[in-house]
Protein backbone atom coordinates (compact mmCIF):
# COMPACT_ATOMS: atom_id res chain seq x y z
CA UNK A 1 0.00 0.00 0.00
CA UNK A 2 2.38 2.10 0.53
CA UNK A 3 4.06 2.38 -2.54
CA UNK A 4 0.42 3.95 -4.01
CA UNK A 5 0.08 6.09 -0.78
CA UNK A 6 2.37 9.29 -1.92
CA UNK A 7 1.52 11.47 0.77
CA UNK A 8 1.58 8.93 3.29
CA UNK A 9 -1.80 9.34 5.25
CA UNK A 10 -2.96 5.86 5.26
CA UNK A 11 -5.19 5.76 2.46
CA UNK A 12 -4.98 6.10 -1.42
CA UNK A 13 -6.85 8.41 -3.32
CA UNK A 14 -7.56 7.86 -6.85
CA UNK A 15 -4.98 10.13 -8.14
CA UNK A 16 -2.38 8.59 -6.47
CA UNK A 17 -3.27 5.22 -7.81
CA UNK A 18 -3.55 7.00 -10.98
CA UNK A 19 -0.55 9.13 -11.06
CA UNK A 20 1.42 5.50 -9.99
CA UNK A 21 -0.43 3.28 -12.95
CA UNK A 22 0.07 5.94 -15.79
CA UNK A 23 3.94 5.98 -14.66
CA UNK A 24 4.06 2.59 -14.54
CA UNK A 25 2.46 2.28 -18.24
CA UNK A 26 4.77 5.07 -19.67
CA UNK A 27 7.84 2.96 -18.34
CA UNK A 28 6.13 0.34 -19.78
CA UNK A 29 6.12 2.00 -23.38
CA UNK A 30 2.60 2.35 -22.81
CA UNK A 31 2.47 6.04 -23.49
CA UNK A 32 0.37 6.81 -26.09
CA UNK A 33 -3.06 8.97 -25.18
CA UNK A 34 -5.24 5.82 -26.34
CA UNK A 35 -2.95 3.70 -23.62
CA UNK A 36 -3.19 6.42 -21.47
CA UNK A 37 -7.34 6.77 -21.32
CA UNK A 38 -7.55 2.98 -20.67
CA UNK A 39 -5.35 3.35 -17.95
CA UNK A 40 -7.51 5.61 -16.28
CA UNK A 41 -10.67 4.26 -17.07
CA UNK A 42 -9.15 0.87 -15.54
CA UNK A 43 -8.49 2.66 -12.58
CA UNK A 44 -11.57 4.37 -12.06
CA UNK A 45 -13.66 0.96 -12.28
CA UNK A 46 -10.93 -0.24 -9.67
CA UNK A 47 -11.71 2.49 -7.21
CA UNK A 48 -15.41 2.58 -7.91
CA UNK A 49 -15.20 -1.18 -6.83
CA UNK A 50 -13.11 -0.84 -3.68
CA UNK A 51 -14.54 2.18 -2.31
CA UNK A 52 -17.71 1.07 -0.61
CA UNK A 53 -18.05 4.19 1.35
CA UNK A 54 -17.38 6.57 -1.59
CA UNK A 55 -15.25 9.17 -0.09
CA UNK A 56 -12.57 9.12 -2.60
CA UNK A 57 -9.87 6.80 -0.56
CA UNK A 58 -8.91 3.95 -0.40
CA UNK A 59 -8.32 2.41 3.15
CA UNK A 60 -6.99 -0.93 3.98
CA UNK A 61 -10.00 -2.59 5.12
CA UNK A 62 -11.84 -1.66 1.92
CA UNK A 63 -8.30 -2.91 -0.18
CA UNK A 64 -8.67 -6.57 1.87
CA UNK A 65 -12.57 -6.51 1.64
CA UNK A 66 -12.26 -6.05 -1.81
CA UNK A 67 -9.07 -8.78 -2.60
CA UNK A 68 -11.39 -11.09 -0.27
CA UNK A 69 -14.62 -10.33 -3.02
CA UNK A 70 -12.01 -10.68 -6.14
CA UNK A 71 -8.44 -12.72 -5.10
CA UNK A 72 -7.84 -10.81 -8.86
CA UNK A 73 -7.48 -7.94 -7.77
CA UNK A 74 -4.39 -8.67 -5.61
CA UNK A 75 -2.95 -9.35 -8.33
CA UNK A 76 -3.31 -5.88 -9.82
CA UNK A 77 -2.74 -4.08 -7.13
Amino acid sequence: MTIYDEDNNGVITKDELLNFALTKSKAEGKGSPEEQAQVTEIVNKIVSYIDVNSDGQLSRDEIAAAINRDPYLKKVL
